[in-house]
């Protein structure tokens, strides 16, 4: 059965600047419908390009290179027959400074999903993160993190041909008697207990005292991957509950065409048994704009760390609105400083070596650093290397 129809609704904060490409959702203003549709028009021409220089066993390894699980593979390959150009869907909750498994990993896969032939929609979820009390439920400081990570993006090289950046707050106001309908329908079909197991996907423990607005958050984002279109849900296994909530609904509403969901792995923080990075514990972490991480990586990967970490510092260095949006960041949470700022000192004074004559000897004291995590962020920079952002 079809969600109910509805009459408009609409939320009061106001929306922040979206556009179609990189250069509106940073800077400002929308671009004009017809600009919008024309830029939207040359990149579907690029797309339908770059999928008639694959072959379909091509375009299916290389989504597949991506996700630790995909559900189902059956299901990606005949997208991939039928459909020249999926929509596939990511997004995320504009929450503070970024660190190197949103900044990289986000980077490499949503290249890999171009290349695939894919189009890109990513979800600036600033609602949500106020809905999650993220910078203090503060709308403007919230939208402009969410302007820092698209500059993040821009100098990291995700390839912005086949992206689109899209802000809820401004897509849901727009098109609220689509969304909200949608909502108020995965709401009646489930019951509390199904949603308040998906709250996981803001960061919450199952047993954690959510507030209402909270529990409301899964039934929006399980809306968000039907108000888009998408095909795909390219996102983390953190968020795996809420896009199978999504498959579910489907049988609900007799859909037959399920979102196909891709996770990909979470890159571990830096702490004992942590399953993956978190801004919000920065003593687990590395953020992409660091200086200090450079004595991690500059002996080991040199050039591999060159051609991906340095390019964002040097963004960041020389862009004026870049260098504004990091500083009023880092404003927002001043007591905030990433393991490489509160180590640096120590790393220096601690012995780091590679000798020319034998690169196996490396006599490294990192810390809390264990040699495990140090080999996965290298084999994160090799995967890089060998052509994952070109």
């Amino acid at each position: 059965m079809d969600p109910p129809a509805a009459s408009p609704a609409s939320m009061h904060p106001p929306p922040p600047p979206a556009a179609a490409d990189i250069a509106a959702a940073s800077a400002g203003p929308s671009l004009a419908p017809e600009a919008s549709s024309s830029a939207a028009a040359a990149a579907a021409e690029d797309l339908a390009g770059a999928v008639a220089v694959m072959t379909l066993d091509e375009r299916y390894e290389l989504l597949m290179s991506i996700g630790e699980e995909c559900i189902q593979p059956d299901e990606l390959r005949k997208l991939l027959q039928n459909k020249p150009v999926p929509i596939c869907y990511d997004g995320f909750e504009p929450s503070g400074r970024m660190h190197i498994a949103q900044g990289i990993v986000k980077t490499i896969n949503v290249n890999k999903m171009i290349r695939a032939g894919c189009k890109v929609k990513i979800w600036i979820a600033d609602w949500f993160a106020q809905l999650n009390n993220k910078m203090g439920g503060d709308l403007k400081k919230i939208q402009t993190v969410g302007r820092y990570m698209i500059e993040i993006w821009k100098a990291a090289g995700m390839n912005l041909d086949g992206v689109e950046f899209l802000w809820s707050s401004e897509e849901i106001n727009r098109r609220a008697n689509e969304y909200w309908p949608l909502v108020m329908d995965i709401g009646r079909k489930n019951n509390v207990k199904r949603i308040t197991r998906c709250c996981t996907i803001m960061g919450r423990a199952d047993n954690e005292e959510l507030t209402a607005a909270q529990i409301f958050y899964p039934c929006m984002q399980c809306a968000d991957i039907f108000f888009l279109k998408a095909d795909i849900c390219q996102l983390g296994m953190d968020q795996r509950k809420v896009n199978m909530l999504a498959r579910e609904y489907c049988d609900d509403i007799k859909k037959k065409l399920k979102p196909i969901i891709l996770s990909h792995h979470m890159l571990p923080g830096f702490k004992e048994g942590q399953e993956k990075m978190s801004k919000s514990d920065p003593s687990s972490a590395i953020f992409m704009e660091d200086d200090e991480v450079l004595i991690i990586f500059f002996l080991f990967v040199n050039n591999l760390y060159l051609s991906s970490k340095l390019p964002v510092r040097d963004h960041f260095n020389t862009s004026s609105e870049a260098k504004v949006l990091l500083n009023t960041v880092k404003e927002f949470n001043p007591d905030i400083c990433s393991f490489a700022e509160v180590q640096s000192k120590q790393l220096r004074s601690k012995t780091f070596l590679i000798t020319q004559t034998d690169p196996r000897s490396i006599h490294i004291f990192l810390g809390k650093i264990s040699m495990a995590q140090f080999f996965g962020i290298l084999i994160l920079a090799l995967e890089m290397q060998v052509g994952s952002l070109k």
